[in-house]
Formats: structure tokens, C-alpha cells, sequence
């Protein structure tokens, strides 16, 4: 089981959902997906945000078009992508960007990391954990102002929903391991929350090798 979000996402780049489909109702989603309406709306505005969906009073909710031929595109091998390349491959960059996000994190951004880190510290199940856990790395990704590393980590986000991934995410998430990610994101938001650049790409550093470590034990 992923969020809602990511199982939008994965039917928009198969082609499932098309430029111009009409996505069910927000109270449709949420007893589809026995979700609460907040969290359902929490996915359809970063959907609508990040150009995948268009949303009008009245009329409803649709894929948007030119976003997802580009995206249909750059993800067309995605297929190809293992969960252990993509997540060494976080190892090598992500220390370093939140290292950045901690010098160019306004006030706002501080806060929205800290509300995800909280909602995260605070689900109910293992897909609710995921979406906010992912909504924290986006955060910090958001935070560093550079639009590429933004590009880079949304693409990050969307790799977790395909290939084996997703089956080998949920089973690796006890509640012992979700503790030690929660203590992880909590180093990093406080070295955030204090402007320590090292402290961060060194808390950053550490939560990704948890995350390999964990992954990949069975």
C-alpha cells in the first residue's frame, strides 16, 4: 500500500489516468482510499502544485496535460530503477543539499518541516508515515531554493512507487526501525532548526544509511 499521491502518480505515468481524465470527487478518494478528506486534499494541492493535475470550482479535478507527457518521458525507464541504486544514489547527494537547506531555510520552511516531521511522528499507519516521511525530504529538498535538486528529489519521491519498491518499503517499516527513522528525522530537523549545515549533512548522512541498512535486511 502507498499514498495516495504516489498511487495518482504511478497510474498517471502508466497511462492509466490520461491528460484530461477526471479524478473522482475529494469524498470518493477518502472512502476509496478510507483516508481522512484533510489528507486527501494534502495530496491533490502538492499534485496541483507540482503541475501534474488542474483543479476547478465547479467542474472538478483533471490531469493536466503538457506535465504529464514530460513526465511520462523522463520516467519512461524508470522501470529499470532498483530500490538499492536509487537509494546510494540519495547517499552520495542528499547530505549535501540538506547541508545547503540549512544555511537557505526560511522561517516557513522551517516550520513545514517541523508540521511533517510531527504528522509523520504521529500516523496512524505505515502509508501515512511514508507520506509525511516523504513530505519532510521534499521540504528540505524545497528549502535549499535550487530548482534543480527540487527536480531531482520529486523524481526521487516518484521512483518509490514502481518496480519492487513499494512491497519492499511497508514490509521493511517495523515499529522498531520506524522509531530509529523517527529519531533520524528528528537529528535532522533540530541541526535544520540551528543553522548547522555540518550537523545536518552529518544527521542526513546517518539517516540514509539507516534507510539502506533497513531496506535491505529483510
Amino acid at each position: 500500500m502507498v499514498g495516495l499521491k504516489e498511487k495518482i502518480l504511478g497510474q498517471i505515468h502508466s497511462g492509466t489516468l490520461k491528460p484530461g481524465d477526471r479524478l473522482p470527487a475529494e469524498r470518493d478518494l477518502a472512502d476509496r482510499y478510507a483516508m481522512s478528506r484533510a489528507l486527501v486534499r494534502k495530496a491533490l494541492e502538492e499534485l496541483e502544485r507540482e503541475g501534474y493535475i488542474s483543479r476547478a470550482v465547479g467542474r472538478g479535478t483533471f490531469v493536466s496535460e503538457a506535465r504529464t507527457s514530460f513526465s511520462q518521458a523522463a520516467l519512461l525507464d524508470i522501470d529499470q530503477l532498483s530500490p538499492g541504486e536509487v537509494t546510494r544514489a540519495r547517499l552520495l547527494f542528499e547530505p549535501q543539499f540538506t547541508g545547503l537547506a540549512a544555511i537557505n531555510a526560511t522561517r516557513p520552511d522551517l516550520l513545514k518541516m517541523k508540521d511533517c516531521v510531527e504528522r509523520s511522528e504521529a500516523a496512524n499507519s505505515v502509508p501515512e508515515f511514508d507520506y509525511w516521511d516523504g513530505a519532510f525530504h521534499l521540504a528540505i529538498a524545497d528549502a535549499t531554493r535550487n530548482n534543480f535538486i527540487r527536480l531531482i528529489c520529486n523524481h526521487v519521491q516518484q521512483v518509490r512507487t514502481y518496480t519492487e519498491w513499494g512491497q519492499l518499503k511497508f514490509v521493511s517499516v517495523t515499529p522498531e526501525r520506524r522509531a530509529v527513522y523517527e529519531q533520524d528525522h528528528r537529528a535532522i530537523l533540530d541541526a535544520l532548526m540551528s543553522r548547522d549545515s555540518e550537523k545536518a549533512r552529518r544527521a542526513s548522512e546517518a539517516h540514509l544509511k539507516h534507510v539502506i541498512e533497513f531496506l535491505f535486511a529483510g
